[in-house]
Protein backbone atom coordinates (compact mmCIF):
# COMPACT_ATOMS: atom_id res chain seq x y z
CA UNK A 1 0.00 0.00 0.00
CA UNK A 2 1.12 3.56 -0.68
CA UNK A 3 2.90 5.26 2.22
CA UNK A 4 0.34 7.82 3.37
CA UNK A 5 1.13 10.40 6.03
CA UNK A 6 -0.24 13.75 7.12
CA UNK A 7 2.91 15.40 5.73
CA UNK A 8 2.26 14.03 2.26
CA UNK A 9 2.36 16.74 -0.40
CA UNK A 10 1.28 16.57 -4.03
CA UNK A 11 2.07 18.92 -6.88
CA UNK A 12 -0.75 20.48 -8.89
CA UNK A 13 0.20 18.19 -11.76
CA UNK A 14 -0.17 15.12 -9.55
CA UNK A 15 -3.58 16.21 -8.27
CA UNK A 16 -4.64 16.83 -11.89
CA UNK A 17 -3.47 13.32 -12.77
CA UNK A 18 -5.45 11.77 -9.89
CA UNK A 19 -8.57 13.66 -10.98
CA UNK A 20 -8.19 12.46 -14.57
CA UNK A 21 -7.83 8.87 -13.32
CA UNK A 22 -11.04 9.33 -11.34
CA UNK A 23 -12.84 10.74 -14.40
CA UNK A 24 -11.58 7.85 -16.55
CA UNK A 25 -12.87 5.38 -13.96
CA UNK A 26 -16.33 6.91 -14.29
CA UNK A 27 -16.18 6.54 -18.09
CA UNK A 28 -15.07 2.93 -17.71
CA UNK A 29 -17.87 2.24 -15.21
CA UNK A 30 -20.48 3.83 -17.47
CA UNK A 31 -19.54 1.42 -20.29
CA UNK A 32 -21.01 -1.36 -18.15
CA UNK A 33 -24.43 -0.10 -19.28
CA UNK A 34 -23.46 1.01 -22.78
CA UNK A 35 -23.78 4.77 -22.42
CA UNK A 36 -24.21 7.13 -19.45
CA UNK A 37 -27.79 7.98 -18.46
CA UNK A 38 -28.11 11.74 -18.94
CA UNK A 39 -30.25 14.18 -16.97
CA UNK A 40 -30.35 17.96 -17.44
CA UNK A 41 -31.91 20.48 -15.09
CA UNK A 42 -31.89 24.23 -14.67
CA UNK A 43 -31.84 26.42 -11.57
CA UNK A 44 -30.21 29.72 -10.56
CA UNK A 45 -29.73 30.47 -14.29
CA UNK A 46 -27.46 27.43 -14.56
CA UNK A 47 -27.96 24.34 -16.71
CA UNK A 48 -26.49 21.25 -15.09
CA UNK A 49 -25.70 17.99 -16.85
CA UNK A 50 -25.80 14.88 -14.65
CA UNK A 51 -24.16 11.81 -16.19
CA UNK A 52 -24.98 8.53 -14.45
CA UNK A 53 -23.45 5.09 -14.86
CA UNK A 54 -26.77 3.26 -14.97
CA UNK A 55 -30.45 4.18 -15.19
CA UNK A 56 -31.25 2.82 -11.72
CA UNK A 57 -28.77 5.23 -10.16
CA UNK A 58 -30.23 8.05 -12.24
CA UNK A 59 -33.77 7.27 -11.13
CA UNK A 60 -32.76 7.20 -7.46
CA UNK A 61 -30.89 10.49 -7.54
CA UNK A 62 -33.10 12.63 -9.81
CA UNK A 63 -36.52 12.13 -8.26
CA UNK A 64 -36.08 15.25 -6.12
CA UNK A 65 -34.91 17.26 -9.15
CA UNK A 66 -37.60 16.41 -11.71
CA UNK A 67 -39.43 19.73 -11.31
CA UNK A 68 -36.32 21.43 -12.73
CA UNK A 69 -35.69 19.10 -15.68
CA UNK A 70 -34.86 20.84 -18.96
CA UNK A 71 -33.84 20.02 -22.53
CA UNK A 72 -30.34 18.65 -23.24
CA UNK A 73 -27.68 21.10 -24.31
CA UNK A 74 -24.16 20.70 -25.67
CA UNK A 75 -22.94 23.54 -23.45
CA UNK A 76 -24.07 23.01 -19.84
CA UNK A 77 -22.71 25.30 -17.15
CA UNK A 78 -21.20 22.30 -15.40
CA UNK A 79 -21.30 18.52 -15.47
CA UNK A 80 -21.39 15.99 -12.63
CA UNK A 81 -20.45 12.36 -13.35
CA UNK A 82 -21.92 9.85 -10.87
CA UNK A 83 -21.20 6.16 -10.50
CA UNK A 84 -21.20 3.34 -7.95
CA UNK A 85 -18.96 0.31 -7.65
CA UNK A 86 -21.61 -2.26 -6.70
CA UNK A 87 -23.69 -2.14 -9.89
CA UNK A 88 -20.79 -1.50 -12.28
CA UNK A 89 -18.28 -3.85 -10.63
CA UNK A 90 -15.69 -1.10 -11.12
CA UNK A 91 -13.56 -0.04 -8.16
CA UNK A 92 -12.00 3.34 -7.57
CA UNK A 93 -8.68 3.84 -9.38
CA UNK A 94 -5.83 2.19 -7.40
CA UNK A 95 -4.51 5.30 -5.66
CA UNK A 96 -7.93 6.56 -4.54
CA UNK A 97 -9.02 3.05 -3.56
CA UNK A 98 -5.98 2.64 -1.31
CA UNK A 99 -6.38 6.17 0.03
CA UNK A 100 -10.03 5.50 0.91
CA UNK A 101 -9.14 2.30 2.72
CA UNK A 102 -6.24 3.89 4.58
CA UNK A 103 -8.13 6.99 5.76
CA UNK A 104 -11.09 4.96 6.99
CA UNK A 105 -8.87 2.53 8.89
CA UNK A 106 -6.70 5.33 10.35
CA UNK A 107 -9.22 7.87 11.61
CA UNK A 108 -6.52 9.97 13.31
CA UNK A 109 -4.17 10.11 10.33
CA UNK A 110 -4.84 13.82 9.79
CA UNK A 111 -5.53 13.24 6.10
CA UNK A 112 -9.26 14.00 6.34
CA UNK A 113 -10.78 17.05 7.99
CA UNK A 114 -13.78 16.83 10.32
CA UNK A 115 -16.37 17.47 7.58
CA UNK A 116 -14.65 15.29 4.98
CA UNK A 117 -12.26 17.68 3.21
CA UNK A 118 -9.07 16.08 1.87
CA UNK A 119 -6.48 18.91 2.01
CA UNK A 120 -3.69 17.03 0.21
CA UNK A 121 -5.96 16.59 -2.84
CA UNK A 122 -7.28 20.13 -2.80
CA UNK A 123 -5.94 23.27 -4.45
CA UNK A 124 -7.41 26.37 -6.10
CA UNK A 125 -8.47 24.34 -9.13
CA UNK A 126 -9.55 21.00 -7.60
CA UNK A 127 -11.44 20.20 -4.41
CA UNK A 128 -11.78 16.74 -2.85
CA UNK A 129 -13.90 15.36 -0.04
CA UNK A 130 -14.47 11.87 1.35
CA UNK A 131 -17.68 11.15 3.27
CA UNK A 132 -17.25 8.00 5.36
CA UNK A 133 -16.00 5.13 3.22
CA UNK A 134 -18.88 5.26 0.77
CA UNK A 135 -18.76 8.59 -1.09
CA UNK A 136 -15.86 10.40 -2.74
CA UNK A 137 -16.14 13.67 -4.64
CA UNK A 138 -13.59 15.56 -6.74
CA UNK A 139 -14.52 18.85 -8.41
CA UNK A 140 -12.42 20.45 -11.14
CA UNK A 141 -13.51 24.08 -11.24
CA UNK A 142 -11.40 24.93 -14.27
CA UNK A 143 -12.95 22.18 -16.39
CA UNK A 144 -16.40 22.66 -14.76
CA UNK A 145 -16.58 18.90 -14.14
CA UNK A 146 -17.23 17.05 -10.89
CA UNK A 147 -16.91 13.29 -10.33
CA UNK A 148 -18.94 11.69 -7.53
CA UNK A 149 -18.47 8.05 -6.51
CA UNK A 150 -20.56 5.99 -4.10
CA UNK A 151 -19.91 2.43 -3.05
CA UNK A 152 -23.42 0.98 -3.49
CA UNK A 153 -26.54 2.58 -4.98
CA UNK A 154 -28.77 0.27 -2.94
CA UNK A 155 -27.35 1.67 0.31
CA UNK A 156 -27.99 5.36 -0.38
CA UNK A 157 -29.79 6.65 2.75
CA UNK A 158 -33.28 8.10 2.37
CA UNK A 159 -32.12 11.64 3.17
CA UNK A 160 -29.68 11.50 0.24
CA UNK A 161 -32.56 10.42 -2.00
CA UNK A 162 -34.54 13.42 -0.77
CA UNK A 163 -31.62 15.86 -1.13
CA UNK A 164 -29.23 14.14 -3.55
CA UNK A 165 -25.71 15.23 -4.51
CA UNK A 166 -25.50 17.98 -1.88
CA UNK A 167 -21.72 17.87 -1.80
CA UNK A 168 -21.20 18.14 -5.59
CA UNK A 169 -23.82 20.90 -5.73
CA UNK A 170 -22.18 22.76 -2.83
CA UNK A 171 -18.86 22.65 -4.66
CA UNK A 172 -20.13 23.53 -8.14
CA UNK A 173 -22.83 26.11 -7.39
CA UNK A 174 -20.94 28.01 -4.72
CA UNK A 175 -19.35 31.40 -5.35
CA UNK A 176 -19.16 34.82 -3.72
CA UNK A 177 -22.78 35.68 -4.53
CA UNK A 178 -24.49 32.25 -4.61
CA UNK A 179 -24.50 29.43 -2.07
CA UNK A 180 -26.51 26.35 -1.17
CA UNK A 181 -27.82 27.32 2.26
CA UNK A 182 -29.47 25.25 4.96
CA UNK A 183 -32.96 26.71 5.02
CA UNK A 184 -36.23 26.93 3.16
CA UNK A 185 -38.20 29.43 1.10
CA UNK A 186 -41.91 30.15 0.61
CA UNK A 187 -43.72 33.01 -1.06
CA UNK A 188 -46.12 34.35 -3.63
CA UNK A 189 -46.14 36.61 -6.69
CA UNK A 190 -45.04 39.56 -4.52
CA UNK A 191 -41.96 37.76 -3.26
CA UNK A 192 -41.10 35.49 -0.39
CA UNK A 193 -39.04 34.79 2.70
CA UNK A 194 -36.01 32.66 3.46
CA UNK A 195 -36.70 30.35 6.41
CA UNK A 196 -33.60 29.96 8.57
CA UNK A 197 -32.65 28.27 11.80
CA UNK A 198 -31.01 25.16 13.18
CA UNK A 199 -32.52 21.73 12.54
CA UNK A 200 -35.77 21.19 14.43
CA UNK A 201 -36.46 24.89 15.01
CA UNK A 202 -39.62 24.95 12.88
CA UNK A 203 -38.56 25.62 9.26
CA UNK A 204 -40.25 22.53 7.82
CA UNK A 205 -43.38 22.97 9.94
CA UNK A 206 -43.73 26.55 8.73
CA UNK A 207 -43.12 25.62 5.07
CA UNK A 208 -45.61 22.74 5.17
CA UNK A 209 -48.33 24.89 6.73
CA UNK A 210 -47.94 27.14 3.70
CA UNK A 211 -49.03 24.28 1.41
CA UNK A 212 -52.59 24.80 2.69
CA UNK A 213 -52.58 28.48 1.78
CA UNK A 214 -52.13 30.76 -1.24
CA UNK A 215 -48.39 30.75 -0.56
CA UNK A 216 -46.13 28.51 -2.62
CA UNK A 217 -43.05 26.51 -1.79
CA UNK A 218 -39.45 26.41 -3.03
CA UNK A 219 -37.77 24.39 -0.28
CA UNK A 220 -37.85 23.48 3.39
CA UNK A 221 -34.31 22.21 3.97
CA UNK A 222 -31.77 23.33 1.36
CA UNK A 223 -32.16 26.26 -1.01
CA UNK A 224 -29.89 28.03 -3.46
CA UNK A 225 -29.70 31.72 -2.63
CA UNK A 226 -28.36 34.05 -5.33
CA UNK A 227 -27.65 37.69 -4.45
CA UNK A 228 -27.14 39.03 -7.98
CA UNK A 229 -28.74 41.31 -8.94
CA UNK A 230 -31.17 41.02 -5.99
CA UNK A 231 -31.58 38.23 -3.40
CA UNK A 232 -33.54 35.33 -4.84
CA UNK A 233 -34.29 31.82 -3.57
CA UNK A 234 -33.89 29.15 -6.23
CA UNK A 235 -35.50 25.77 -5.68
CA UNK A 236 -33.24 22.73 -5.85
CA UNK A 237 -35.11 19.81 -4.25
CA UNK A 238 -38.88 19.25 -4.41
CA UNK A 239 -38.95 17.21 -1.20
CA UNK A 240 -40.73 18.05 2.05
CA UNK A 241 -39.96 16.45 5.41
CA UNK A 242 -41.45 16.29 8.87
CA UNK A 243 -39.57 15.67 12.09
CA UNK A 244 -41.42 12.60 13.41
CA UNK A 245 -44.29 10.24 12.66
CA UNK A 246 -46.41 12.05 15.27
CA UNK A 247 -46.22 15.24 13.22
CA UNK A 248 -48.29 13.54 10.53
CA UNK A 249 -51.40 14.10 12.66
CA UNK A 250 -51.29 17.80 11.74
CA UNK A 251 -50.77 17.07 8.03
CA UNK A 252 -53.19 14.28 7.01
CA UNK A 253 -52.62 14.96 3.28
CA UNK A 254 -48.94 14.31 3.86
CA UNK A 255 -49.51 10.80 5.22
CA UNK A 256 -51.25 9.67 2.02
CA UNK A 257 -48.16 10.49 -0.09
CA UNK A 258 -45.24 9.25 2.01
CA UNK A 259 -42.31 8.06 -0.10
CA UNK A 260 -40.66 6.22 2.81
CA UNK A 261 -43.52 4.87 4.92
CA UNK A 262 -41.72 1.61 5.75
CA UNK A 263 -38.57 3.48 6.77
CA UNK A 264 -40.58 5.84 8.95
CA UNK A 265 -42.23 2.92 10.78
CA UNK A 266 -39.22 0.61 11.05
CA UNK A 267 -36.10 2.80 10.92
CA UNK A 268 -37.26 6.06 12.51
CA UNK A 269 -36.74 7.97 9.28
CA UNK A 270 -38.27 11.43 8.94
CA UNK A 271 -41.53 11.33 6.94
CA UNK A 272 -40.80 12.57 3.40
CA UNK A 273 -42.77 13.25 0.22
CA UNK A 274 -41.90 14.47 -3.27
CA UNK A 275 -44.10 17.51 -3.87
CA UNK A 276 -43.57 17.40 -7.63
CA UNK A 277 -45.47 14.09 -7.71
CA UNK A 278 -48.46 15.18 -5.62
CA UNK A 279 -48.61 18.99 -5.36
CA UNK A 280 -46.77 20.35 -8.42
CA UNK A 281 -48.99 23.45 -8.45
CA UNK A 282 -47.53 24.48 -5.08
CA UNK A 283 -43.92 24.63 -6.29
CA UNK A 284 -42.08 27.81 -7.27
CA UNK A 285 -38.68 27.41 -8.90
CA UNK A 286 -37.55 30.88 -7.85
CA UNK A 287 -38.76 33.48 -5.38
CA UNK A 288 -37.50 37.07 -5.00
CA UNK A 289 -36.73 37.41 -1.32
CA UNK A 290 -38.14 40.20 0.83
CA UNK A 291 -37.06 39.06 4.30
CA UNK A 292 -35.30 36.39 6.34
CA UNK A 293 -37.51 34.66 8.89
CA UNK A 294 -36.44 32.36 11.74
CA UNK A 295 -39.43 30.24 12.86
CA UNK A 296 -39.27 29.06 16.46
CA UNK A 297 -41.72 26.69 18.10
CA UNK A 298 -42.44 27.61 21.72
CA UNK A 299 -44.95 25.53 23.68
CA UNK A 300 -48.07 27.51 24.50
CA UNK A 301 -47.05 30.58 22.51
CA UNK A 302 -49.38 32.65 20.35
CA UNK A 303 -48.12 33.49 16.87
CA UNK A 304 -46.16 36.73 16.71
CA UNK A 305 -43.02 38.06 15.09
CA UNK A 306 -40.36 40.60 15.92
CA UNK A 307 -37.18 41.93 14.36
CA UNK A 308 -34.06 39.90 14.97
CA UNK A 309 -30.49 41.22 15.47
CA UNK A 310 -28.39 40.80 12.32
CA UNK A 311 -25.49 39.29 14.24
CA UNK A 312 -27.68 36.52 15.62
CA UNK A 313 -29.24 35.91 12.19
CA UNK A 314 -25.78 35.56 10.64
CA UNK A 315 -24.67 33.15 13.35
CA UNK A 316 -27.70 30.88 12.93
CA UNK A 317 -27.50 30.62 9.12
CA UNK A 318 -23.72 30.28 9.10
CA UNK A 319 -23.64 27.64 11.81
CA UNK A 320 -26.40 25.48 10.33
CA UNK A 321 -24.99 25.75 6.79
CA UNK A 322 -21.24 25.41 7.33
CA UNK A 323 -21.48 22.30 9.48
CA UNK A 324 -23.59 20.44 6.89
CA UNK A 325 -20.92 19.68 4.27
CA UNK A 326 -17.34 20.57 3.31
CA UNK A 327 -17.28 24.07 1.93
CA UNK A 328 -15.09 27.00 1.00
CA UNK A 329 -15.83 28.54 4.37
CA UNK A 330 -14.40 32.01 3.68
CA UNK A 331 -16.42 32.42 0.49
CA UNK A 332 -19.59 30.97 2.06
CA UNK A 333 -19.36 33.15 5.17
CA UNK A 334 -18.75 36.22 3.03
CA UNK A 335 -21.85 35.48 0.98
CA UNK A 336 -23.98 34.87 4.10
CA UNK A 337 -22.79 38.18 5.54
CA UNK A 338 -23.88 40.03 2.39
CA UNK A 339 -27.21 38.17 2.43
CA UNK A 340 -27.97 39.24 6.00
CA UNK A 341 -27.15 42.86 5.23
CA UNK A 342 -29.49 42.90 2.22
CA UNK A 343 -32.73 41.90 3.98
CA UNK A 344 -34.65 42.53 7.21
CA UNK A 345 -34.58 39.64 9.69
CA UNK A 346 -37.45 38.44 11.90
CA UNK A 347 -38.04 35.82 14.55
CA UNK A 348 -41.45 34.16 14.10
CA UNK A 349 -42.69 32.59 17.34
CA UNK A 350 -45.48 30.00 17.22
CA UNK A 351 -47.02 27.33 19.41
CA UNK A 352 -49.40 24.44 18.95
CA UNK A 353 -51.92 26.50 16.94
CA UNK A 354 -50.18 26.89 13.59
CA UNK A 355 -53.01 27.45 11.12
CA UNK A 356 -52.31 31.20 10.89
CA UNK A 357 -48.60 30.85 10.12
CA UNK A 358 -49.12 31.52 6.36
CA UNK A 359 -51.03 34.72 7.20
CA UNK A 360 -48.10 36.05 9.22
CA UNK A 361 -45.61 35.05 6.50
CA UNK A 362 -47.75 36.88 3.92
CA UNK A 363 -47.86 39.92 6.22
CA UNK A 364 -44.05 40.00 6.45
CA UNK A 365 -43.81 39.73 2.65
CA UNK A 366 -46.30 42.56 2.14
CA UNK A 367 -44.58 44.72 4.74
CA UNK A 368 -41.28 44.51 2.87
CA UNK A 369 -42.44 44.49 -0.76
Amino acid sequence: MFDFSKDLKFSEEKIDEIFQQFLFSFSDAAKTFGEPADFYFQTANQIIHLKFAGKNLAQSLTRALLHLQTEPTSKPDFTICIWDSKSTQKNLPPFLDQFNQFVNSHQNSGLKATRGDIPILTNQKIRTALMGNSALTMANFQQRICVHWISDEAKIPYFDIGAPLRLPFTFMFGNASRQLLHGGAVGNEDGGVFLGGIGGSGKSTTALNCLNSPLKYASDDYVLVDLEPKPIACSLYNTAKLKTLNDLERFPDFRAHLSNEEGVKNNREKPMIFLNEHFPQKLMVKIPLRAIVFPKFTAGAKINYQTMPKQRAFREIATSTIRQTPNDDQTALGMIGKFIKELPCYELIFGENQSDLPKYIAEIIARNS
